[in-house]
């Protein structure tokens, strides 16, 4: 099968910056129109194409030693109603994340992303800058959209995204300083994750490396 490849720029994992450091790596320029009726939780979310393939950068912090590793991921659409949408490490066979679409409380077109015992909507209804909503009530973790970007660059501005969203996850009665961001882009789903644990200190990340698409 032939598959049209998109190279996308590997990150350094090493960063350990607050969410300001984190606005000036982008090297982004900010949206100050109001978000395009196009702009929905579908056009940000993961792209539900059977067979693509995801490659992520990965970094883990730990006690002795970081670990550094590359995943690649496949994305399995469910075939029946009963079947789930998984994104497949292809490496071990383990689910990196499931995901798919619901709606809210208020009937809103919500995005789910889940791993372990935690399912977010991690997109829901109208995204514009400052929107939130409740993504987890069972661990009480609060969604808010902090930036909208109409170009999104990674390091060395090599390649940029012309439209992300940055998404602030944040336990209701924690410290602020611990939080996950998430970085959605059009067309593209998730783009990079970071796990911050207080004191600008990151603990782990996802850096999208590249994508393959089918024929």
């Amino acid at each position: 099968m032939s598959f049209l490849y998109r190279r996308i720029e590997e990150v350094g994992h090493g960063m350990a910056a607050a969410v300001a450091g984190l606005f000036m790596l982008a090297g982004c320029s900010m949206s100050s129109a109001p978000a395009s009726p196009v702009s929905t939780v579908q056009t940000y979310f993961f792209p539900l194409q059977n067979g693509l393939v995801y490659r992520y950068s990965r970094f883990t912090s730990g006690p002795a030693k970081n670990t550094y590793d590359t995943v690649v991921c496949q994305l399995i659409i469910g075939q029946t109603m009963a079947d789930k949408n998984v994104l497949v490490d292809t490496s071990t066979g383990n689910p990196l994340f499931f995901i798919g679409f619901t709606h809210d409380a208020n009937n809103n077109l919500a995005a789910t992303l889940s791993t372990g015992d935690t399912t977010l909507l991690a997109l829901d209804g109208p995204l514009e800058d400052s929107a939130t909503w409740v993504a987890d009530p069972v661990h009480r973790i609060r969604a808010t959209v902090l930036a909208r970007y109409d170009d999104y660059y990674l390091e060395d501005r090599a390649v940029h995204f012309p439209d992300v969203i940055m998404v602030r996850y944040h336990h209701d009665g924690e410290d602020e300083s611990i939080y996950t961001l998430r970085f959605f882009a059009s067309g593209y789903g998730l783009v990079r994750e970071v796990e911050m644990a207080g004191g600008n200190t990151e603990i782990a990340s996802l850096q999208l490396l590249d994508i393959r698409y089918p024929n």
